[in-house]
């Protein structure tokens, strides 16, 4: 699987949550984020040399948050990016 691929797969589990969401670790329930754990797949990457991921809010009302996603890294020299992604919480 791609180095793109793994970060779209991630996007996926945080459709419909915003950019955090609550996982149960061992019995306990613990708040991660999308920024923490793309950066987490990335440090991993031995091919990526530097990455940069920032999640913004872009629109918030009581009904939706959007959210906007950025990530940006270099892979075997070469720059690769998502940019733009959108991730509402409802």
């Amino acid at each position: 699987m791609s180095v793109k691929e793994k970060i779209f797969k991630i996007f996926e589990q945080y459709e419909d949550h915003g950019v955090y969401r609550e996982i149960e670790i061992n019995g306990e329930w613990e708040e991660v984020s999308l920024e923490e754990e793309i950066e987490e797949i990335l440090s991993k990457e031995e091919s990526v040399t530097e990455f940069h991921v920032e999640a913004e809010s872009m629109f918030d009302n009581p009904g939706i948050t959007i959210y906007s996603v950025s990530v940006v890294w270099i892979e075997n020299g070469k720059l690769e990016a998502i940019l733009n992604y959108e991730i509402d919480s409802i």
